[in-house]
Formats: structure tokens, C-alpha cells, sequence
């Protein structure tokens, strides 16, 4: 292992150990705008989780992977057959999964009783079918 060669002051420490949802003055007003009243505990809850494990060390550094290994189409096998495949570095898999994993089941009714239309209006459920 190579040893320092001298102290880096113009460079800012690594931006670890710190909850990504909670920095995110714009991203927390737009839950409390959008997700209905009683469920806003519960999902400030599991968003803050998945803020702090986003700025965790370990999923920065697979982050860092994953940006310098980006998916590669595989168009054909060594023996010339067509196989349409992306391969992915295994970081893809990790940060995908923690982010998945963390979403969980999705509420049956995260808007409460009126939810957003197509239209941009707001609408009830029966109103709603028509869009879709």
C-alpha cells in the first residue's frame, strides 16, 4: 500500500454518514404536498431510512462503481447468435436493490381519497378510471 506523500487541505472531506432525505429541503416539501396527512409519519420514516442508507459509505462506493462500470449491451454470443443482453457490474444489483428493497409494497391508497389525474386536476378515485 502506497504511503501519503502530503496532506490534502484544498479537497472537502468525503460526504459520508449523513441522511440524503433529511439535506433535501425540496424533496421533503414535495412528499408533504403530495402524500396524504395520515401517512406522512410512516413515510418521512421509511424515507429517512433510505436517506441515511443513500449516504452511507458502502452505497457511495457502490455508487462510484457502478458510474465508472456502466451497462454493456451484448448483441451476440461468441458464436454469432443474437442474445440482446445488458450485462451489469454487480454495484448496479446492490444500489437497484437497496432502493427497491427500501420501497416495499406500495400503500393501496398513498393519495388518500382524492388522488392526481391524468388532466393535472385533482380527481377522485371513480374520475380517475376514466384517465388510465
Amino acid at each position: 500500500m502506497a504511503g501519503t506523500t502530503h496532506t490534502v487541505t484544498n479537497q472537502p472531506p468525503p460526504l459520508t454518514g449523513y441522511d440524503v432525505y433529511a439535506a433535501d429541503r425540496a424533496l421533503k416539501e414535495a412528499v408533504e404536498r403530495h402524500i396524504h396527512p395520515d401517512l406522512l409519519d410512516e413515510v418521512h420514516g421509511e424515507l429517512g431510512a433510505l436517506g441515511r442508507a443513500c449516504g452511507s459509505a458502502q452505497v457511495q462506493e457502490w455508487g462510484l462503481q457502478a458510474n465508472e462500470n456502466p451497462p454493456r449491451l451484448r448483441t451476440h454470443d461468441r458464436h454469432g447468435h443474437r442474445v440482446d443482453e445488458v450485462e451489469f457490474h454487480p454495484a448496479w444489483h446492490r444500489v437497484l436493490g437497496k432502493g427497491v428493497s427500501a420501497a416495499g409494497p406500495a400503500p393501496a391508497d398513498t393519495y388518500g381519497e382524492r388522488r392526481p389525474s391524468c388532466c393535472g386536476r385533482r380527481s377522485t378515485p371513480a374520475t380517475a378510471a376514466r384517465c388510465r
